[in-house]
């Protein structure tokens, strides 16, 4: 069964993702100054986007499961092992040709774990959310004194420690846990499935498929077909 709403947030999401990127690229790589909003704008605006791609993959996940049971682990985990390894790629060319914009711990850096330990945290179902929650408000209010970043996929940092864009799976898997336990309620009472399916279609929507269809392949080419289109216009 097709879940229209939930292609339709991917391609609002897709959207910002589009024009959060464009404007990173022009004022950080090309220092031009286009949409000329304060950072406190963008830092929200790339927060929402980057949270709606969590939202949407975990209730994604949710459904993989449900309509395949066990063998989601095996689609998943091979899933994976692709984005960590297209993941790793990004950071190797950053650190080799623009050190200064050197990515370490992406959004999908973050999902090829998370996909990871949702095959491990699934079998607790409702209550899994609760042990994250616990870890986040112990991070957030512990004072704890980081003397270095090798933890820095799970958010502890300190001064010295930099990514042009960084998702640590300290509080975002929460979020990603949350969701999926939420979605998973909802669907046991049959209630996820009034609320995303849509069965008054419109045009647009069968014109967008496409592009929420292939979403992960948009996110991995949308930043240098960004970067080549500025180059061609500006040069």
């Amino acid at each position: 069964m097709r879940y229209e709403k939930l292609d339709i947030l991917r391609w609002i999401a897709i959207s910002m993702m589009i024009v959060f990127h464009t404007n990173y690229v022009l004022l950080n790589i090309f220092d031009i100054s286009f949409l000329n909003f304060s950072n406190s704008f963008w830092d929200i605006f790339g927060e929402i986007w980057g949270c709606l791609f969590i939202t949407i993959a975990s209730i994604s996940f949710m459904l993989w499961e449900k309509k395949y049971g066990d063998k989601v682990c095996k689609r998943y985990f091979r899933y994976s092992i692709f984005l960590w390894i297209f993941a790793l790629l990004i950071s190797g060319f950053t650190f080799i040709f623009i050190k200064e914009q050197l990515i370490l711990f992406w959004i999908l850096h973050f999902f090829s774990i998370s996909f990871l330990l949702i095959l491990l945290f699934r079998k607790l179902k409702l209550f899994n959310f609760i042990i994250w929650l616990i870890i986040v408000l112990f991070h957030v209010f512990y004072s704890i004194e980081i003397w270095n970043n090798y933890l820095f996929i799970l958010w502890f940092i300190n001064n010295s420690f930099y990514s042009a864009d960084f998702w640590p799976l300290i509080p975002y898997f929460w979020l990603f846990l949350l969701w999926y336990s939420s979605s998973l309620f909802l669907y046991e009472k049959q209630i996820l499935q009034k609320i995303l399916i849509w069965e008054k279609k419109w045009f647009i929507y069968n014109l967008l498929k496409v592009a929420w269809r292939h979403s992960l392949l948009i996110y991995i080419i949308h930043v240098p077909i960004i970067i080549v289109l500025i180059f061609l216009i500006k040069y």
